[in-house]
């Protein structure tokens, strides 16, 4: 988790933070996961942010769940480039279908 940490791309650093916290406790994960959304809010990018909100989403428990997967959308709503905001709207769709690309949160790993 320490590794994790000191990545300095953001998007990376969340992501990180969230493929880690399926092999925690549930406290632990709780707190990794709360971390992994926080820095995820903190990106400027909106594609970054979007995606990292998208691949977090996963992990999490069915409401926070869902409210992270609209904040995400409304996230790529915000995205200028056209074909930029399509693209991320495929990608925040097939990630959140739990996909390969999600954050290695397969449904034995939540909850």
């Amino acid at each position: 988790m320490a590794v994790a940490r000191k990545i300095q791309d953001e998007g990376s650093h969340a992501i990180a933070l969230a493929n880690i916290a399926p092999c925690l406790h549930d406290e632990q994960k709780s707190n990794v996961l709360d971390e992994a959304l926080a820095v995820a809010r903190k990106i400027q990018n909106e594609w970054s942010h979007a995606i990292a909100l998208a691949n977090i989403a996963p992990c999490l428990q069915d409401e926070q769940k869902s409210n992270v997967l609209d904040e995400a959308l409304a996230v790529a709503r915000e995205i200028q480039n056209e074909l930029s905001r399509v693209r991320c709207f495929g990608r925040n769709c097939t990630t959140s279908s739990g996909s390969s690309r999600s954050a290695g949160c397969s449904s034995r790993n939540r909850g």
